[in-house]
This record gives C-alpha cells, structure tokens and sequence, in this order.
C-alpha cells in the first residue's frame, strides 16, 4: 500500500519539490512514492537552470501499479510545467477514482506568473483544479485561478483582519471550484489599524466552513532582509497538511501544524543560514547581506527541520487515528 504518491520536480540544487515533500511526508510516517515530472539542474531561483521533462513517467507509473495491485491512498501534485504532462494526470485519475487527489499548484508569486510558464499551463491547472479533492494556491496563483488581474494582488495586502475575511471570501468564490473542494489560501498580510504589525493569516475553506490561522512574520529573522522567501517553503507547507490529514483524519489540526511547522522552519533556516554567513569574513555590511540572500535560495534546512518535525508529531499527536479516503 501506498499512502501518498508525489508528483512533482526533481532538482539537484536548491531544496524544494520532491527534495523537500519525499523527506518531510516520510517524517510522518507515511509510506511514501515519488515520481520525476521533470528533472531540473536546479531550482528557479538559480540563473541558466536546465530541465528535461519526465514525459511518460506518470503514464507507465500508473501501469506498475496496476500490474502490482498497488491504490495509492492520495496524490499530491507539484509542479508540472508542460500542458503534455497533464493528460497523464487524468489517466491517473480515471484508473484510480477513489484517490484522494491534492494540488499545490506552482504558477507563480508576488504578483508575477513565473517566466518559465505560459498561459496554457494556467489554462491547464485552472481545469485540473475543477477536479481535484484538495487545492493550496498561494495569492497569486489563486488570481490567476479566477483569472483576475494580477495587479489586484496590492490591493490584498496589508489589510485589517475583517477586510481579509472579506477579501478571502470572495477570491475563494471567484475561484469557482467545486463546493466540495477543501481550499487552502495562502499568504495575506494583515495590519492593525494603520500600522503593519506583521501578522500573516491562512485561510481554509471545508465543507461550506471557512477556518483561519495566522501567523507572524515580524518576528521572524526574515523581515530583516529585502529576501521574503525560502526556496521550497510551499512545498513544506502544502507537505505537511496533507500528511498530517492522512495521519489524523482533522483538517483543522492540519492547518495549525501546517502553519506552525512552516514558520518554525523558516526561522530555523534562517537561524542556520545566518550563524553560516556570520562565519565567514566580508568586507561590508552589502556583501553579508547579498551572501545571505544567495545562501537562502538554497532551500529550507532539512537537516536541522525534519527533527523538529518529527518531535512536533510526537507532542501534538501521540494517539493518531488513520484517515480513509
């Protein structure tokens, strides 16, 4: 049995994908496949990357596992950056119709579609979504799901908490998903009052329900920098609500532990990146900051995070019940 299948990129520098969902979902405790969409040189935030796409590789993983008896439990679907990759995915999902189909879906960021992307792939995930049981988009992306202008996204953030339950609401409608769809919304930025204070809030739609988690990005290391992410963050995020829900059957619990865990993490890799760059001799000021900035895209610290992980686990769910999907 498998409980999770992953499809997603396979890079050789720079954590994020496959590098960070097979390690974190393993942490868990969940038995976990990863399958190759494409394989990259290295992440997106390195210049002159090279990819070569795993055409097939979905396709002929369906037929072993037919010919082995094997039903995934759940798919987690990452990036898939060719519209050719896409009918490998229904063919997927037509030979296992009780899977648990989950999207976190990778289109871009801060207000840009990513260059390496095309309107067809928006195109393609805006179908996919239609289908899919479980969907995470960040704020960009979920505009470019409700096929809003991008230059909406100023107009999200910094917002009073009611203004981004407002908000939030409606860009979850204007998505137009199935009712059924449980829906994480990532990324608002709240103020109170006039002055930002630095909270973050994640929204959950389920079940005609809509639940929220904040978070506190102030407090983090960094805010400091003009870096506002770490190579591979949503990957974490996305890998650890799924987990958590397969491991304890409660989508509430797994957005607390989705959102803790994700901060915990960006503070430990910043902590860790930082007392690295604290170590070497630079000249000025601009030089620490620019070396600490390369080093953050290398990707969250997976060797100081999955512990902690795995301690959370421990803490928060000793007595877990298994989810049936």
């Amino acid at each position: 049995m498998i409980d999770l299948a992953i499809y997603q990129a396979l890079t050789s520098v720079g954590a994020c994908s496959l590098q960070v969902s097979l390690p974190t979902t393993q942490m868990l405790g969940l038995r976990v496949a990863p399958i190759a969409s494409v394989v990259m040189t290295s992440s997106s935030a390195y210049p002159g990357l090279k990819r070569q796409l795993c055409a097939n590789n979905l396709a002929d993983t369906v037929e072993q596992y037919k010919a082995l008896g094997i039903k995934p439990r759940a798919l987690l679907l990452g990036y898939v950056p060719s519209c050719e990759l896409y009918s490998e995915i229904y063919k997927f999902k037509d030979s296992f119709p009780d899977c648990f189909l989950a999207l976190d879906p990778v289109l871009g960021d801060n207000a840009r579609l990513y260059s390496n992307l095309g309107n067809e792939v928006v195109q393609a995930i805006s179908k996919l979504s239609k289908l899919v049981d479980f969907i995470s988009p960040n704020l960009t992306e979920a505009l470019l799901l409700a096929q809003a202008p991008l230059s909406e996204y100023a107009k999200l953030q910094h917002l009073t908490a009611p203004l981004a339950d407002e908000k939030a609401a409606a860009l979850l409608k204007a998505m137009n998903l199935p009712k059924t769809t449980v829906v994480a919304l990532k990324g608002f930025s709240l103020t109170s009052d006039t002055l930002l204070d630095g909270k973050g809030r994640n929204y959950f739609y389920c079940h005609g329900k809509l639940l929220k988690q904040d978070f506190n990005w102030q407090s983090m290391p960094l805010a400091k920098t003009s870096c506002r992410q770490i190579s591979g963050t949503g990957d974490f995020f996305a890998s650890i609500l799924i987990g958590t829900w397969l491991k304890v059957a409660d989508w509430a619990q797994a957005l607390q532990a989705a959102t803790e865990l994700t901060e915990l993490a960006v503070r430990v890799t910043f902590s860790n990146l930082e007392a690295m760059t604290n170590s070497i001799k630079i000249a000025t000021k601009e030089d620490a900051d620019r070396e600490l900035e390369l080093t953050l895209k290398s990707g969250l610290a997976l060797h100081k995070v999955l512990p902690l992980v795995g301690q959370y686990f421990s803490e928060h769910f000793a007595k877990e019940k298994i989810c049936t999907v």
